[in-house]
């Protein structure tokens, strides 16, 4: 690392640096006067900017805390460079856990809530959405498809396993439609909740495209009350050989 030679200025004292920036006509102007920094290790006295003043201290030759930073540079080696933060640094290489602040708005009442008269509010029109069939589930982190049916009109499906569902039931003509009713459940908190599956067949039976299956979702299927048709990625790449 190159080390950088005293200047012959005192602290406090000023020169006129090559800094240079253009104004709004195009012309270029001379910033002078600028004020110089001292390193609190060796004393050189520069024009850098705040980053670079730390960065220059952190690796003066003079600071005793040097070596610290070279070997934790040495031990992270190239996951240095990745975006991991300090908490997924600290676990892979078993350094100390770093401690963070509790946040300013904790035991604070009604910055992020909703009071109780809003959440009744919101409750009762989901009940009533639900109960009209015009409720409709947008959870789940696939993209959302527009897909123009034939047999189930306009419909909004979730990734490329339901539209590939969708265009093999219009092209062998199966009645189906886009599933708008919850069903209760009871997760393993003992909490209730709705289970929505994907699509309705005109016999009365359920349809459930599935990619990755969690507890949860086996749970939902147990206590469905009616006939439920889950479609794995095994069944969607051999939509052919289904017999519905």
């Amino acid at each position: 690392m190159e080390e950088i030679k005293p200047s012959k200025l005192k602290v406090g004292e000023f020169e006129s640096p090559r800094v240079f920036q253009k104004n709004k006509t195009g012309a270029v102007s001379i910033f002078k006067n600028k004020k110089m920094w001292e390193c609190k290790y060796c004393k050189v006295l520069f024009d850098f900017n705040n980053s670079q003043k730390a960065n220059h201290s952190r690796w003066c030759l003079k600071n005793p805390k040097r070596s610290e930073y070279e070997n934790e540079v040495k031990k992270l080696g190239s996951f240095r460079k990745t975006f991991a933060n300090q908490f997924i640094k600290a676990k892979k290489f078993g350094l100390a856990k770093p401690i963070q602040p509790e946040p300013w708005n904790k035991g604070k009442i009604g910055l992020y809530h909703h009071s109780e008269e809003i959440k009744k509010r919101l409750s009762d029109i989901k009940k009533e959405a639900i109960k009209n069939g015009t409720f409709f589930t947008k959870a789940g982190r696939c993209k959302k498809y527009k897909h123009i049916s034939p047999i189930a009109g306009e419909i909004l499906v979730d990734g490329t396993w339901e539209l590939k569902f969708c265009k093999w039931a219009d092209e062998k003509g199966i009645i189906y439609e886009r599933n708008k009713v919850g069903f209760k459940y009871l997760k393993e908190n003992g909490k209730q909740s709705l289970y929505f599956p994907d699509f309705k067949l005109q016999d009365g039976r359920y349809i459930e495209v599935k990619g990755y299956e969690t507890d949860l979702d086996r749970c939902k299927w147990r206590q469905f009350p009616y006939t439920l048709i889950i479609l794995r990625k095994f069944e969607i790449e051999n939509l052919n050989k289904l017999l519905l």
